[in-house]
């Protein structure tokens, strides 16, 4: 499963869907998180909330932060 968010978030990247981006950079925390791996999941969720903030989508950082 993370290996597919993984190919779906250089997708996004390369197309340039900021939106997306942050919806897989989420998810791939929440696995992470799951994982019990504290500080990727961390990182994670901090470039989605930059994201998400960057393109003023503030429901998605509010998802973020949950």
């Amino acid at each position: 499963m993370r290996q597919q968010l993984l190919q779906g978030l250089q997708i996004c990247q390369r197309l340039g869907k900021r939106r997306a981006e942050m919806v897989f950079l989420n998810n791939l925390a929440n696995i992470d998180r799951h994982r019990f791996d504290w500080v990727t999941s961390s990182a994670e969720y901090e470039q989605a909330l930059h994201i998400a903030n960057e393109i003023g989508y503030h429901w998605g950082a509010s998802r973020v932060q949950l």
